[in-house]
């Protein structure tokens, strides 16, 4: 006759290993899931950064379109002396729309 105490012991090994292994599992995919989770946040971070970029050069443009320069593009006074350098190379009867002058340019 087989003892009883024996089943109960294979048993509790079978059972003891299926919880060891199932608290693995359970471990693995939990450490996926923050693994996912971080990707996720970093790549809404970058895709907040080239929105915030696009809104910056959208209104750049806008302000562009009017015959004003953006100080976003660059500072007023590199801009005036790249400009001014640019206004000497005109012809005589050419003229800049922004004028020359970091007033002149800049909202």
């Amino acid at each position: 006759m087989y003892p009883y105490w024996r089943g109960i012991i294979y048993y509790e090994t079978y059972l003891s290993d299926t919880v060891k292994q199932l608290k693995t599992n359970v471990h693995k995919g939990l450490e996926l899931m923050a693994n996912v989770s971080q990707t996720l946040r970093v790549l809404e971070f970058f895709f907040l950064q080239l929105v915030l970029d696009f809104i910056k050069i959208w209104q750049g443009l806008d302000v562009t379109s009017i015959g004003k320069l953006s100080a976003g593009f660059l500072p007023p006074h590199n801009v005036s002396r790249i400009v001014q350098q640019v206004a000497l190379s005109l012809l005589n009867d050419a003229i800049l729309i922004a004028g020359t002058d970091v007033e002149d340019m800049f909202m």
